[in-house]
């Protein structure tokens, strides 16, 4: 979203929550449109009349970055629909067929299971247990996901930079 389209949806936060002190300065709105611009401005505004139309206080970056993400994002399926994956996967594909099984799983599914280990949930004898392990390591990548999602690209890629260059290895360097 251009500065434009920006100063239109903080004009209608500010109208909306008037008893606030909402971008008492120029900085305040700097760090705003810097956080936000890099989502489209229909979206941007669809995220802040449904934050209004659902709560009594005004949205602080991160609630409009949830709502915006959570419009554009398709509805990511829970542990239990994982869980019936993957159990529909061994049995259609069996132990012998990791490839086809992995490749017919969503993708959390598919991390999930490959970090879990295909082979060693199709040998399992103990299926409580590994339900209970599906579903922690399978919400976290959720979350993980998800987080990553309603991060603006740029500061994704400046964690990631940090992340490599940290092992020691620096992306600059080619």
């Amino acid at each position: 979203m251009n500065k434009k389209e920006f100063s239109i949806l903080i004009k209608l936060i500010r109208t909306t929550y008037p008893q606030q002190n909402l971008f008492p300065n120029e900085e305040s709105i700097e760090i705003w449109y810097r956080m936000l611009k890099d989502i489209p401005y229909e979206i941007a505004m669809v995220a802040v009349e449904k934050w209004i139309s659902m709560n009594k206080w005004a949205p602080a970056i991160s609630d409009i970055r949830e709502y915006a993400t959570g419009m554009c994002q398709e509805q990511e399926q829970d542990w239990g629909e994982g869980w019936n994956e993957l159990l529909r996967a061994i049995a259609r594909y069996g132990y012998y067929d990791e490839d086809g099984a992995l490749e017919s799983m969503s993708p959390v599914t598919r991390e999930t299971v490959r970090r879990l280990g295909f082979k060693e949930l199709c040998l399992s004898t103990n299926q409580m247990a590994d339900r209970a392990n599906f579903r922690t390591v399978y919400e976290t990548i959720s979350k993980r996901n998800k987080e990553d999602a309603q991060l603006p690209g740029r500061l994704l890629d400046q964690i990631q930079q940090m992340k490599l260059q940290s092992k020691g290895v620096n992306l600059l360097d080619g």
